[in-house]
């Protein structure tokens, strides 16, 4: 295990984004979503993917630089085209987009197609937190999921996610896929060689898999049943349907497809407090709440805390621990690309 510090980290991301032919301003947008989903325990969708990023620059999958086009259709509405960018650019602005409109008219949302895949969504939502905003972001995926009482994959993970501001900046982050697993659980499982439990996968004849690399085979079961796959067609809805971006088999997967753009979409919603109550009024009420749910059990925990949590480990120990099969990976990666590593 070594233990890099996130500027050192950081900047190591955006030179081999820029080597493998990112815009550098570009990249830099995409090498903080990274770090990010690193520093708050999520390294399935942290520096990890540079790899699959790269592959798919070199085969021109990405434009970049990109040149989104944004349309503001009404104060409170714009809808966006990604031009294929790297998705975490393009998420980048969508989120600041939603934040001026909402910031100006109360309310903001935001459509995007021609997109790719985004990375932790928590990352976005907790910036549009961080203003004073309710955050709600739903982003559609390839099809890996099938729907309730169905046995072929027809919908992506599809996931969803929700932020809400706090006074002491630990905001609530929900961020989930509706699949029974994410994606990116399964392919670092198959990395790794490590089984899935039963009751996430299922054969095309509807017999359980524990192999993940079978698992592109057959499909993910939703969360929950009926439940998980009302929410992964809501997603689907929302983020695919209303944005005009792919729809199921029209959005293409990041790993699996090397000829066709991801073509994903994402919709943003912003909602301004203040327009709703004053700021103070609204986080004595907030931490009334957070008492209430306290009092049901001393293991009580808010949505987003394991990543505040994950968040302050990294400030203590002074960096990001990466194993070292991601050491391995980054450094094949560097000297492939003339990069120099920072360990």
């Amino acid at each position: 295990m070594s233990t890099i510090t996130t500027d050192q980290l950081t900047a190591f991301a955006v030179d081999i984004l820029t080597a493998a032919g990112a815009d550098r301003e570009q990249a830099m947008s995409v090498a903080e979503v990274l770090i990010w989903g690193n520093s708050a325990g999520r390294p399935n969708q942290g520096v990890w993917r540079l790899p699959i990023l790269c592959k798919r620059l070199s085969k021109d999958l990405f434009n970049s630089p990109c040149n989104l086009k944004i349309d503001k259709r009404t104060p409170s509405v714009a809808v966006i085209d990604g031009d294929n960018g790297i998705g975490h650019y393009v998420g980048q602005v969508a989120a600041d987009t939603a934040i001026d409109l909402a910031s100006k008219n109360g309310v903001g949302v935001v459509t995007v197609s021609d997109s790719n895949f985004l990375g932790s969504l928590g990352y976005y939502v907790d910036k549009i937190a961080k203003n004073g905003m309710l955050a709600v972001l739903w982003n559609n995926s390839f099809p890996k999921v099938a729907p309730y009482g169905g046995v072929k994959a027809v919908l992506g993970t599809n996931p969803l996610a929700f932020a809400a501001p706090r006074r002491n900046g630990r905001n609530v982050i929900a961020d989930l896929s509706t699949g029974a697993s994410a994606g990116s659980t399964i392919t670092k499982a198959a990395e790794l060689g490590q089984p899935i439990p039963e009751g996430i996968a299922i054969a095309r004849d509807g017999t359980p898999i524990t192999d993940p690399a079978k698992v592109k085979d057959g499909a993910l079961l939703p969360f929950g049943g009926a439940k998980g796959y009302a929410l992964g067609l809501m997603v689907e809805i929302m983020a695919g349907v209303v944005t005009g971006a792919g729809i199921s088999h029209g959005v293409h997967s990041m790993y699996g497809d090397f000829e066709n753009p991801g073509n994903s979409g994402h919709f943003f919603m912003a909602v301004d407090i203040n327009t709703l109550m004053p700021m103070n009024t609204y986080y004595e009420r907030m931490e009334m709440l957070v008492d209430v749910l306290r009092e049901s059990g001393e293991e009580v925990m808010l949505p987003g805390e394991g990543r505040w949590g994950a968040l302050d480990k990294t400030e203590a120990a002074g960096g990001i621990t990466l194993d070292e099969k991601t050491i391995k990976a980054l450094t094949e990666l560097a000297n492939s690309l003339s990069v120099i590593t920072p360990w």
